[in-house]
């Protein structure tokens, strides 16, 4: 019963959002978005609101609100609350692994394992000296092979890593032509699998809104059937994802609260209190040409695992992209002093 105004974009409020801080408002935003990709139409948050986001299902299965044209978030305030969200198997919401938001595009990334397709590609050669792959679209894309005899490593020594199947992102044109972006890296023998993503879309905006993510506080530590101390700590994805070509996130800024500190972590030598890690609010993923301009992050406490260690948490992921472009962002908490219990606390360039 939806009619569209002549402003031509679409508001929270018009679906059923509040905008007080307090009452949810995530089915609101979900379905103003459905609504907005379907007409091809901006979405424009209220000025001055505040929106609170706790539960992300609709009809009892978690779910992005996914964006896929315009959005100013202007002024207005948005509130993650994860303080009981839990990456605990027991947990049956399963919250945890679904990002809030999900920009996307119109063309889903497609997975190609045709034996005929990969062996051309191979008979024509892909390694460092191609200009060109052994198929073509008729469309631009990038395409990402994945070859499983060949393992790549990030690190080695504190925080080594097995290594990751050797891939790479590389972009073509219509006639298979190798951008100069992206010249071939590896030399592959063999390719499992690769996926293409297509690149003939149209850029987008998404800019404006201040979101605070509430940390959650779920203590994953227990004693397993041997009393000894263990954990099921994971990671938690309740981001910006970003899988869209050619997206500009501008003037964004997010802040945390509410993290456990570290003395309330250890007691008598061991670690009794572990919640969960973040992948990071702002992700970039599968795609090209990404830019995060005049956006405000902010830095995330390690935490200890009786299981795993010592564990990074973040605020920015990225993941298989050309060209991830950062322009004039800060970090809200890069200053910081720590006082004589190791309690970090807010400061200021130049403060002892």
């Amino acid at each position: 019963n939806f009619e569209v105004s002549d402003k031509k974009f679409v508001t929270y409020e018009k679906f059923g959002a509040v905008g007080d801080g307090v009452t949810e408002d995530f089915a609101a935003i979900y379905r103003a978005h459905e609504y907005a990709n379907r007409m091809g139409l901006a979405v424009r948050a209220k000025e001055g609101a505040h929106y609170y986001i706790h539960d992300n299902r609709i009809d009892g299965e978690p779910k992005n609100v996914e964006i896929r044209t315009n959005v100013n978030w202007t002024t207005a305030k948005f509130t993650i609350d994860d303080r009981d969200v839990s990456t605990n198997k027991n947990d049956e919401t399963n919250l945890m692994n679904t990002s809030i938001f999900r920009v996307t595009s119109e063309y889903e990334k497609t997975k190609i394992e045709d034996r005929e397709i990969i062996d051309k590609i191979l008979a024509a050669g892909l390694n460092q000296n191609s200009t060109r792959v052994g198929i073509k679209f008729d469309y631009p894309a990038m395409i990402i092979p994945y070859n499983s005899k060949h393992k790549v490593y990030r690190r080695r020594g504190y925080g080594s890593f097995r290594g990751q199947i050797m891939r790479e992102v590389i972009v073509i044109d219509k006639d298979g032509n190798i951008d100069a972006s992206t010249p071939v890296m590896f030399d592959y023998n063999d390719i499992d699998y690769l996926y293409v993503v297509r690149l003939d879309i149209a850029p987008i905006t998404i800019e404006g809104g201040e979101f605070t993510t509430r940390a959650s506080q779920i203590n994953c530590v227990f004693r397993n059937d041997k009393g000894v101390l263990d954990s099921n700590v994971g990671y938690i994805t309740r981001s910006l994802r970003v899988e869209r070509s050619f997206t500009t996130v501008k003037n964004v800024k997010h802040y945390v609260t509410d993290e456990v500190i570290m003395d309330e972590q250890i007691k008598d030598g061991e670690v009794v209190y572990a919640p969960n890690a973040y992948h990071g609010f702002f992700e970039a993923i599968s795609a090209n040409e990404i830019t995060f301009d005049g956006c405000v992050l902010t830095g995330r406490r390690c935490y200890r695992s009786p299981k795993r260690g010592t564990m990074g948490t973040y605020d920015l992921t990225g993941q298989e992209v050309n060209k991830l472009i950062f322009k004039n962002c800060v970090q809200s908490n890069f200053w910081i002093k720590i006082d004589e219990n190791g309690i970090i606390h807010p400061a200021k360039e130049g403060e002892e």
